[in-house]
């Protein structure tokens, strides 16, 4: 061993609080020469593994990992040492610490080849399934998903993401360990690796969750639309930030992401909690906030350039209390402009103040930001109603649904190259003389022209037996509003139903049944609205029959309802279908 080697020997050795203490536990798996072990510095990780292989019956190697139940990890691999030809830095999904354990993991190698390793069940051997190439500094991502089957991404700028497999059945069992796996291939000696970006999550519909800054790391859990989110972190202030951020990454030119905060600890008088959108995860980034203090004031406020100091536009000072926050955004070239709202309802919104301008190049990072301005004291909030959705769309609770929805346009969990809607909804039902559910919908027409709400319904999950998910067209917001449906319930069943005025009973029309995911059409020619299923391949359609009512200005969009206010349910559209 050489003297440089010695030295990272007794530095990891000694230091290995420093990922525990980020949340992170440090683990030698298998038999190692050499114990390996793990820094963090404000999101930048040293890791150095010894170990013969991550290969055949049995794994050794170092691990940076914490437990997950279903979700996603994610860092990026800026370089690792050249120990051997087959040493590996990667992403791993775990069922035990045991060397012989189910495994997926997605992993770069010296020369830049990216290797999906998979070991089917506990004692089997190690199989290649596939890889790329790429150029370090590289991005790397790992999904458990809903089904318990492992999606797996590689992807060289952290936007444009190569989906190298999809729902891999490896029996991982109900207790997965997740995280950063690096091994030598060479005991003896220690191969180091620097990540960053490092995040994990067991958060609904792909949201991710990284402490910023100088700030404790957190926590976040949540179904979709309502959150909890403990947050630290010294401030959002200055020339950088501190605080907890669940986010999506965010690629469309014109959105807006909303808000309902319920409530926060009062651990500083300027501890905050509400909505950002930002240029990227570093302290310095530009950004752009509105949000709630413990006093019930509200501030609007921009950092226009990195590193640049903060800039206050605007706020609410309490009475009365806005707890509905929204930023909405659209690309004018290389910049966002931005313009920030509040509302006691969700009804009557106020303007915070002038548009702000933040630097735009392939994404922002949008979501939830709290900060307790202490970076070693959790604040806790809660928030509901969170959506995020183009400018031109609305997420509405209609009728008393008992628990508030929201909804998601973006990249699906499990193809990151189509885009879809997630909706989150309770509500009693969609039937009789009133109804109650989640609606994503855009703006009236007016125009009486030809439109069409087609799309897959890729997933329908945790449910009543009369829960809905589907199209509407509906004549208002009003619960009793004469409206069109075309849905389908969690055993497959589709329903063509109407409520041919306002207060009247709703009317069964006709229906069929599907296995899911299924596509669905419902299809408007002025006041005449057509129903259809199409065949899993879109060349066979099956008509449901057409109805006509009048509706001066119908409403568009996708509903849920979960059947029961006191729960949520989840369903997945696809768009275009694929």
């Amino acid at each position: 061993m050489t003297t440089h080697q010695l030295a990272v020997v007794l530095l990891l050795a000694a230091t290995p609080a420093a990922a525990q203490s980020s949340g992170w536990t440090t683990t030698d798996v298998g038999a190692v020469t050499l114990t390996g072990g793990a820094t963090e510095t404000n999101g930048a990780w040293t890791i150095s593994g010894d170990g013969s292989d991550i290969w055949d019956t049995a794994d050794s190697f170092q691990f940076v990992h914490r437990p997950l139940t279903r979700g996603i990890v994610q860092a990026r691999v800026l370089d690792m040492q050249n120990t051997s030809p087959f040493a590996k830095a990667g992403l791993m999904f775990r069922s035990s610490m045991s060397p012989d354990a189910a495994t997926v993991v997605v992993d770069v190698k010296p020369d830049g080849g990216v290797e999906l390793l998979a070991r089917n069940s506990n004692g089997a051997s190690m199989a290649y399934l596939g890889g790329t190439t790429v150029t370090l500094p590289a991005w790397l991502r790992l999904e458990h998903t809903l089904n318990g089957g492992t999606n797996v991404w590689v992807s060289q700028n952290g936007y444009d993401w190569q989906l190298l497999r999809e729902e891999l059945p490896v029996s991982l069992g109900s207790s997965i360990t997740a995280g950063i796996a690096v091994t030598s291939h060479d005991p003896g000696q220690l191969n180091v690796a620097h990540f960053d970006h490092l995040s994990l999550n067991s958060l609904a519909a792909g949201w991710l969750v990284a402490a910023v800054g100088d700030a404790t790391p957190g926590s976040a859990s949540g179904d979709g639309a309502e959150w909890t989110v403990s947050g630290a972190g010294s401030d959002i202030w200055g020339a950088a930030d501190s605080f907890e951020f669940v986010y999506r990454d965010v690629f469309a030119a014109s959105s807006h992401v909303t808000v309902r905060v319920d409530d926060l600890q009062n651990t500083n008088e300027f501890a905050k909690a509400g909505v950002m959108l930002r240029s990227s995860l570093d302290p310095g980034s530009p950004m752009v906030i509105v949000a709630l203090k413990p006093n019930g004031a509200i501030e609007y406020m921009v950092r226009y350039a990195w590193g640049g100091d903060v800039t206050f536009l605007g706020g609410i000072f309490p009475p009365p209390v806005h707890r509905w926050l929204d930023l909405s955004w659209r690309q004018d070239g290389t910049k966002a402009i931005v313009t920030a709202m509040a509302s006691p309802d969700k009804v009557n919104w106020v303007s915070l103040g002038p548009p702000a301008l933040i630097p735009w190049s392939y994404l922002l990072n949008a979501g939830i930001a709290v900060t307790s301005h202490q970076p070693d004291v959790l604040n806790t909030a809660h928030f509901s109603g969170f959506a995020l959705l183009s400018n031109t769309v609305t997420s509405d609770d209609i009728g008393t649904v008992g628990t508030i929805g929201g909804a998601v346009e973006g990249f699906l969990s499990d193809n990151f190259l189509d885009m879809g809607t997630i909706v989150v909804g309770a509500g009693s039902d969609i039937w009789g003389t009133a109804d109650s559910f989640q609606f994503v919908h855009a703006p009236a027409d007016t125009t009486g022209s030809v439109h069409a709400l087609s799309s897959r319904i890729a997933s329908f999950a945790d449910a009543h037996p009369f829960a809905k998910a589907g199209f509407m067209f509906r004549d208002s917001l009003d619960p009793g509003a004469a409206h069109v449906i075309l849905d389908v319930k969690p055993d497959g069943g589709v329903e063509f139903m109407a409520r041919l005025c306002t207060g009247c009973e709703t009317t069964y029309l006709g229906g069929t049944t599907v296995t899911l995911p299924a596509y669905l059409s419902l299809f408007r020619d002025g006041s005449t609205f057509s129903a259809s299923v199409l065949s899993g391949d879109l060349r066979t359609q099956t008509s449901l029959g057409t109805v006509t009512i009048t509706m001066a200005a119908p409403i568009p969009g996708t509903v849920v309802t979960s059947h029961d206010p006191s729960h949520v349910a989840t369903a997945v559209f696809d768009n275009p279908p694929r």
